[in-house]
């Protein structure tokens, strides 16, 4: 058959009793055109002897197909290549480039981000993504129609994973097992005689259990404190009945999943604020540090209100002469003893002394008792008076008698008095198998 040919960019080929349809090119593009107003042109195949539509256009310039579109490699869909466009690579990856995607709406990207997937389930139903494996759903992410609640669910029975940093196992910061407990930092153990349970990093959780709330390391609450692993636990517990909260440790060691039987209060703060140390002590860590009382009112002369230190114990006084202050170690002692409490810088002694000989001491030398536990302050002018308590074998009569510390050292003199006049009384006043009975205050 011959080619039929019009060779003229004015010259068509029609067909038609009224001519409607055209073929043409105009010298820039190629046309099969209808004419009439909302006609509807049809390309069609023949399969059998009969005749199929394939594709319609109609006066809308809708275009329906009735078969499929096969897309060669690399190829696109869209307004432009290098703009909004659905492109088909040749590994068979679909991509959509350059726009935003809406499901069930028209204007996606609501947000203003710069590309989004807008799913828009309408006023009154949910919207959601499904995550399917088979055929069976096994994740989704959904806003319900009712209350407008988003929801993340692992429909599946299996664990659900929060990572950052990447797709691998290592990079898993958070676990939700299908049981509802939750895993900060490793995977929580499978407990099914707990209630929710949270854990975070290795073996410590927080928990709600009988209208308690407890936070544990090594252990959980179930009617009992029990062991996650091997080893001693400790735990903190809020009350809402006003017990306050507590804390507490255990002297004993488990197994995993056994009951601690030496679990024991440490510590309470009561709803009032009251805080009960139940055993042991309570200890300031740093030196200088210790109980404020700044909320009191003070006096003119405050230096401090900070209750830094705390000490009690014993000590050895220790008859002196001026040619050994620190202190002397000549002869002994029938009876001895010294009792001293420091608070602050204020300390306190009780002290009795009495010699069974003076040997090689100078009897000449002033009455000294030394080795007193801390030094007198080193303030200008200070001498702390302390008191006696009674005295025997001394050559002071019926005077009185009184100690008088020596500031910036760590002993003090005894002088005698009859009242009008003190003297200090040397050794030679104080004989062996005597005795002298003091206590007194002062600073350090």
């Amino acid at each position: 058959m011959a080619d039929i040919i019009i060779d003229s960019d004015s010259g068509k080929l029609k067909a038609g009793g009224d001519q409607d349809l055209e073929i043409y090119n105009d010298g820039s593009h190629s046309y099969i055109k209808n004419t009439v107003d909302d006609q509807t042109i049809v390309l069609a195949t023949s399969t059998g002897g009969a005749t199929t539509t394939a594709v319609t256009v109609d006066g809308s310039n809708d275009v329906t197909m009735v078969g499929n579109i096969i897309m060669a490699d690399d190829t696109s869909i869209g307004i432009a290549d290098d703009a909004e466009r659905i492109e088909f690579d040749g590994a068979g990856d679909i991509s959509l480039l350059g726009a935003n995607v809406g499901i069930g709406t028209v204007s996606p990207n609501i947000t203003g981000f710069t590309k989004a997937l807008t799913i828009d389930g309408g006023s009154a139903a949910s919207s959601g993504l499904e995550l399917a494996k088979n055929g069976t759903v096994k994740g989704a992410l959904f806003v319900d129609g009712g209350d407008d609640e988003l929801t993340l669910a692992q429909v599946a029975p299996e664990k659900l994973y929060f990572n950052t940093g990447g797709t691998g196992t290592s990079y898993r910061r958070m676990t939700i097992d299908s049981s509802g407990n939750v895993g900060i930092g490793k995977t929580p153990e499978a407990w099914t005689s707990f209630n929710k349970i949270l854990e975070v990093g290795d073996a410590y959780n927080i928990a709600n259990a009988s209208g308690q709330t407890y936070v544990s390391n090594n252990s959980y609450y179930d009617g009992s404190y029990r062991a996650i692993v091997s080893g001693y636990g400790t735990y903190i517990q809020h009350s809402i009945t006003g017990s306050g909260i507590i804390f507490g440790t255990t002297s004993d060691t488990k197994e995993e999943d056994v009951a601690f039987t030496g679990r024991a209060e440490r510590m309470r703060i009561d709803s009032a604020g009251d805080v009960t140390i139940q055993t042991g002590d309570l200890i300031m860590g740093t030196s200088g540090k210790g109980i404020s009382f700044a909320a009191t009112a003070n006096a003119g002369g405050m230096t401090s209100e900070i209750l830094d230190d705390y000490e009690e114990g014993t000590f050895s006084p220790t008859l002196v002469d001026d040619s050994d202050v620190e202190p002397n170690t000549w002869g002994d002692y029938i009876q001895r003893y010294g009792y001293y409490t420091k608070i602050g810088d204020v300390v306190h002694i009780q002290a009795k002394m009495r010699p069974r000989n003076l040997t090689n001491m100078n009897t000449a030398a002033a009455f000294k008792i030394a080795n007193l536990p801390f030094p007198i302050s080193s303030a200008n002018s200070y001498y702390p008076a302390f008191a006696i308590g009674g005295w025997g074998g001394t050559a002071w009569g019926s005077n009185y008698a009184c100690i008088v510390g020596v500031n910036n050292t760590s002993y003090i003199n005894v002088y005698v008095t009859d009242g009008d006049t003190s003297t200090i009384m040397t050794l030679a006043t104080f004989s062996a198998n005597g005795d002298v009975q003091f206590s007194g205050t002062y600073h350090t």
